[in-house]
């Protein structure tokens, strides 16, 4: 009985398992340099609009602007008073 259902047409198409260790492993990489790649970009742009933030903000119109509360920013407002 099991015969006659692998001999069915599209099942002979099914990988081995060694195959699809090879191909987890492909694409396992593929992914994992896409979040590398992806988590650099995002550290990247953040830079970016640190430095340019920084630039714009604090040199040519010379404002600084407060920190977040949880970064000491709180500690600055309260020394101001």
């Amino acid at each position: 009985m099991w015969k006659r259902i692998a001999q069915r047409p599209g099942l002979s198409q099914i990988p081995e398992i060694g195959e699809g260790a090879t191909y987890l492993r492909k694409w396992g990489l593929v992914g994992i340099l896409i979040g590398v790649g992806a988590g650099l970009g995002a550290l990247a742009l953040i830079w970016c609009i640190n430095l340019v933030n920084h630039f714009v903000l604090g040199t040519l119109v010379g404002y600084i602007p407060p920190l977040p509360g949880g970064e000491g920013g709180m500690s600055l407002w309260l020394d101001s008073l």
